[in-house]
């Protein structure tokens, strides 16, 4: 599973790429994962966002 987030939100993918879901409009710039259950995204103006 990879996850990409930026201006026009947060994506997801589970065959490599070939095929993506839109799963969050924010504008995120950064994304950090421990584990399944443990993912976590920050934004502009110090937003932080668990992602489930």
């Amino acid at each position: 599973m990879i996850i990409a987030v930026g201006t026009n939100g947060t994506d997801l993918t589970r065959d490599g790429g070939k095929t993506w879901k839109k799963i969050g409009s924010e504008n995120l710039n950064a994304v950090a994962a421990k584990g399944k259950k443990a993912v976590w995204a920050v934004g502009p103006k110090g937003m932080v966002v668990k992602l489930k």
